[in-house]
């Protein structure tokens, strides 16, 4: 079973219910990469069953799939150069290059069926109270590869990311400045600066008490001479640590010892999954308001998203990021 590590946060306004997710997932289901093609994406039930979400509790799940086949470009280049000169040896004059293009795609054509696949399950977390869509991607072009495969079943995308009135990184780099992270959240013992120059100079610390002085004052510097924070490792009550990104996506996630102790108490695999995911669920349903609300509180409008607070160093308004 695939544990959540990342996400990437998205919003939906609309009142459709499990049965309008669970046919839009349906339009478009995983179906094993063919012989000829180099690639295939749909949803594929989590379980294994006729449903398309899984319902955990109250928290749905959904699995979006991806197979591709494995055949390098430079491999299909190497064999076509070979027979190319086999070619022209035996008629004495080189390919054209329409002909060695045609060569290369006759070779692809040829190996492609054979070519080994590979592939790689999205789990994407969804919360109908309130409102929440993840899809557990470190980058955000595999989120938007996810979100696209659903934008292209649906008549009405109900979908848009997740936005707050605060930038990420200037929101960081104030809780850095005061030494500790506001509300339920603590810091943690890793964080990355980045210049904002041309260098893009990167700063970072890890496995470092940050509230410590002599680390707090070099950091302190950092931030004086303009780096701004681009990774910053939280914790949340005890009970789930994660690293906040400048762009606004949660990576590295992992639930406190204790829960999953007592998800492990269920008699199978399935169950115990299922325990794991709903205490999981249950923290982000509690997490996220609170963690939007650092943030300065999520953003009615487009235009509202990414300001900056103001440096208590500089007095000056900090660099913008957007949040995804």
């Amino acid at each position: 079973m695939i544990e959540f590590k990342n996400l990437r946060l998205y919003r939906w306004d609309g009142p459709e219910g499990r049965t309008y997710w669970n046919e839009l997932f349906l339009r478009r289901p995983f179906l094993p990469v063919g012989p000829q093609n180099e690639t295939s994406e749909g949803w594929a039930p989590p379980f294994g069953d006729d449903e398309a979400i899984a319902d955990v509790g109250g928290h749905w799940l959904a699995h979006w799939v991806r197979e591709e086949r494995l055949l390098p470009a430079s491999v299909v280049k190497a064999e076509a150069e070979q027979r190319a000169e086999a070619i022209a040896e035996e008629r004495g004059y080189p390919l054209s290059r329409k002909e060695l293009r045609d060569l290369r795609e006759a070779i692809r054509a040829e190996w492609l069926p054979r070519a080994f696949t590979r592939r790689r399950r999205v789990p994407v977390w969804i919360d109908p109270r309130e409102g929440w869509f993840a899809v557990d991607a470190g980058s955000l072009a595999l989120a938007e590869r996810v979100i696209d495969t659903l934008r292209a079943s649906a008549e009405r995308f109900p979908l848009k990311p997740w936005r707050t009135r605060l930038a990420p990184a200037s929101a960081m780099a104030d809780w850095l400045l005061a030494g500790e992270a506001p509300g339920p959240f603590s810091l943690e013992d890793e964080v990355q600066l980045e210049a904002q120059d041309d260098s893009r100079a990167l700063v970072r610390y890890a496995r470092l008490p940050l509230q410590e002085e002599k680390v707090a004052a070099e950091i302190r510097a950092h931030l004086a001479a303009g780096k701004r924070p681009t990774r910053l490792a939280l914790a949340y009550a005890d009970r789930l640590s994660f690293v906040l990104t400048a762009d606004g996506a949660l990576k590295r996630l992992a639930r406190s010892d204790a829960e999953d102790e007592t998800a492990g108490e269920a008699r199978d695999a399935r169950e115990r999954f299922e325990g794991r995911f709903y205490l999981f669920a249950e923290t982000l349903r509690a997490m996220l308001p609170a963690l939007s609300v650092a943030l300065g509180g999520e953003s009615a409008e487009d235009g509202e998203q990414g300001k900056s607070s103001t440096s208590p160093i500089s007095g000056k308004a900090g660099s913008q990021a957007s949040s995804a």
